[in-house]
């Protein structure tokens, strides 16, 4: 299994290539802790778990879509005006909490990977036979109290 900050994800247009890594994760904390510290919000407002906080409590502020979701862009690929321009043409009145979500995505990539990449998927297990390690599930050796394997003697 790999981990991976790549995702892709539909914004405004299309689907989009997006990728957070350490360096402007960093630049998505300083660009908006010095926002938020001249607002008076403190100096863990810009943090990274503070940003993810808000996006996926929908308390976010705009900027908070806008500059994660531009970075992740450049990270993945795209220029920076492009990036830049492809995020103002997505950030409109009715697309906001869906843009919120990709940015949530972005951020979750880079703290946990690629969701897609983990192990333990629900349809995976949705779709395999029960687990008979779990409490009511038959198994063919089971002779346990309530086992409906042997005849009682």
């Amino acid at each position: 299994m790999s981990h991976s900050a790549h995702i892709t994800r539909f914004l405004g247009e299309g689907d989009f290539p997006f990728a957070l890594t350490i360096g402007p994760a960093e630049d998505l904390e300083a660009l908006r802790g010095d926002r938020l510290r001249q607002a008076g919000l403190g100096a863990g407002a810009g943090a990274l778990m503070a940003i993810q906080s808000r996006l996926a409590s929908g308390t976010f502020l705009i900027d908070d879509v806008r500059q994660t979701l531009r970075l992740g862009l450049i990270g993945a690929g795209m220029e920076a005006e492009a990036a830049y321009r492809l995020v103002e043409r997505s950030l409109k009145p009715g697309t906001l909490v869906k843009a919120a979500m990709v940015a949530g995505d972005v951020i979750d990539a880079l703290l946990s990977g690629d969701p897609d990449d983990r192990p333990g998927d629900d349809a995976e297990k949705r779709e395999g036979s029960p687990d008979p390690v779990q409490p009511g599930c038959p198994t063919d050796d089971s002779d346990g109290p309530g086992s409906m394997d042997k005849e009682p003697s």
